[in-house]
């Protein structure tokens, strides 16, 4: 079973662009005006003279210049829909309760468009985002739903079930990770030449280290950062238990004895 480095590996386990949050809303500013929008959840406003970095609250969108992931499908439509939305426009900026910055300093927030639109369900209607599922908030229900909606319609990354972004990837010539099952129920992961074996195929603890979501997803993170420094994909395959996929160099036959000659018969000495 081969694996693309993007998408069904993110089914496994999504990135925790909410990690970190606080325990208190951030003071925002009732409006702001937009100066940059930098991917699909992320976006600069101006407020007092000074910028301010905002995550959209409760979305997560293909993922475009992360450090730890390559460039995935419809992350340029998820940016340019997003930019189309609120590029250069003044947005009213809602605090969630609860909810104050990640662990990158990025405020959080629901952002809406001068004619009352809410952002992120406008991304999540047309499938270039995915509702947020690890932590709780205000509009996780609404959320939920309209991906639901999003995902039934067959509209953006849930085209043809999942299979045109498998497509993609596999046009794109991305690198894949290998699972191979073993004995006892285990799995060997190989990705990039580099391989885990034994791996178990379900963990019986939350977080457990050692199950194969584990060791699929420190692949992937492995693949996303060689683009970026291959010291640090080495560094993240050593440190999770992979270890490099070498044959081992044939061991050379002994030589057999020579057999010993066997002596002839004895002449007949019939008559005699």
């Amino acid at each position: 079973m081969r694996l693309g480095a993007t998408g069904l590996v993110a089914a496994v386990a999504v990135t925790a662009a909410f990690a970190g949050r606080a325990t208190a809303p951030p003071a925002l500013p009732a409006s702001a005006t937009v100066s940059e929008v930098k991917d699909g959840d992320t976006l600069v406003v101006e407020t007092g003279g000074k910028p301010l970095t905002v995550r959209l609250i409760g979305i997560d969108t293909p993922e475009e210049r992360h450090p730890e992931a390559e460039p995935q499908y419809l992350a340029a439509e998820a940016h340019t829909e997003l930019a189309r939305l609120v590029g250069g426009r003044t947005v009213t900026l809602v605090a969630d309760p609860g909810a104050g910055e990640d662990r990158y300093g990025r405020a959080l927030a629901y952002v809406e468009t001068p004619d009352g639109r809410d952002a992120g369900a406008v991304l999540i209607e047309a499938g270039l985002a995915r509702a947020f599922e690890r932590y709780d908030y205000a509009r996780k229900a609404r959320y939920r739903g309209l991906e639901a909606a999003a995902r039934a319609a067959g509209r953006g990354v849930w085209q043809e079930g999942g299979l045109a972004e498998l497509r993609w990837i596999v046009a794109s010539g991305r690198g894949a990770i290998e699972v191979h099952a073993m004995t006892g129920g285990r799995f060997a992961v190989v990705v990039d030449g580099w391989a885990r074996a034994g791996v178990k195929g379900r963990s019986r603890a939350r977080d457990e280290r050692g199950s194969l979501d584990d060791a699929i997803w420190e692949a992937h993170r492995a693949l996303g950062a060689k683009r970026h420094d291959p010291s640090r994909a080495l560094e993240i395959l050593a440190a999770a238990g992979f270890v490099p996929l070498s044959a081992p160099a044939p061991v050379p036959a002994t030589p057999a004895p020579p057999e010993r000659p066997v002596a002839p018969p004895p002449p007949s000495r019939r008559g005699s």
